[in-house]
């Protein structure tokens, strides 16, 4: 119940409205208790932060996405930091992935009345996430997100207002499904950095080693 009611607090967030005290608190005890998905959650973080503009927040995801691959030691693109975590490949794959399927979300909100919408469990993808090289899911992934951000651009505002169905989220307008996204993607970017931290100090650790040992001194 908690996740279908937070898409309501989630409507007013996104619409500029002004949450009432009670709506207030009983969104930060859901927050703080994790009883949302934790693209909500990040949804709500974000929003309610001074001065959030919606897609100007999904217009910079390529530009840090970009900028971290940039940043990732080639050798390390597949390392997981740990069994079952992503690698940064795996990270953008899925976000390639994600991308798709939130195309399709969003083209049948605007075309039907509260349609099913499309739910996946991403681990299951997982096996796909790397079927092309990572700067290719990273092409495939600024691709669809400038195509959606065209998109918008063509939307009047009762468009926004417009209506999908999640089995695991409940009715949801078009610009929570799109906060939900932007929550998503930061997620995701901090899943990354963590990881590409993690790769850091691993392929320190080994230069470091691999020095030691040509020194005789191990």
């Amino acid at each position: 119940m908690g996740k279908f009611r937070f898409n309501s607090i989630l409507e007013k967030v996104f619409s500029g409205k002004l949450l009432t005290e009670e709506d207030r608190i009983w969104a930060e005890q859901v927050v703080a208790f994790k009883e949302a998905t934790s693209g909500q959650i990040r949804a709500y973080e974000i929003a309610t932060k001074p001065g959030f503009d919606l897609k100007q927040s999904l217009f910079s995801t390529i530009e840090k996405l970009e900028e971290l691959l940039k940043r990732c030691p080639q050798e390390g693109l597949n390392v997981c930091p740990a069994p079952n975590k992503w690698s940064v490949h795996q990270i953008i794959g899925h976000l390639a992935d994600n991308e798709v399927c939130n195309s399709v979300r969003v083209r049948c909100i605007l075309t039907e009345d509260c349609p099913n919408l499309v739910g996946y469990d991403s681990d299951d993808w997982e096996r796909w996430f790397r079927l092309d090289d990572v700067w290719t899911c990273f092409a495939r992934f600024k691709r669809e997100r400038m195509n959606l951000l065209s998109l918008l651009d063509t939307l009047h505002e009762e468009e926004w207002n417009r209506v999908g169905y999640l089995d695991y989220r409940g009715n949801e307008q078009l610009r929570v499904l799109l906060g939900v996204l932007a929550g998503h993607d930061e997620n995701h970017i901090n899943q990354m950095k963590r990881t590409i931290e993690y790769v850091e100090r691993a392929l320190d650790v080994n230069i470091t080693t691999e020095k030691i040992s040509e020194r005789g001194l191990i």
